[in-house]
């Protein structure tokens, strides 16, 4: 049967898709933050649907970067709380290359 949804989306993808994909990222995207290598679980689970192997590489080539994005804002939310201790540690660093 068709769907309205298959109008703008590709033949291969169904309603199922969406909670497996989802879950696959999170884990291979959690995984890849930790220890790196997300892929393993996120490019078998984009192939495993259908999507072809190019799309699947660049898919998988650019979801690190909303990773990196959080890792980044986390960090820079415990600089600013803790600026005294980066000024200290900037001074310090400075001392010792003089």
């Amino acid at each position: 049967m068709l769907h309205y949804y298959h109008a703008f989306l590709p033949p291969y993808f169904h309603l199922w898709n969406i909670p497996f994909l989802f879950l696959a990222g999170l884990i291979g995207e959690g995984y890849g933050a930790l220890v790196g290598g997300g892929s393993l679980v996120t490019q078998p689970a984009l192939l495993l649907i259908g999507v072809p192997l190019q799309s699947t590489l660049a898919i998988d080539a650019t979801a690190p970067i909303a990773t990196e994005a959080g890792i980044l804002t986390e960090t820079y939310k415990d600089v600013i709380k803790k600026k005294k201790l980066v000024l200290l540690m900037a001074v310090q660093i400075g001392r010792a290359h003089v």
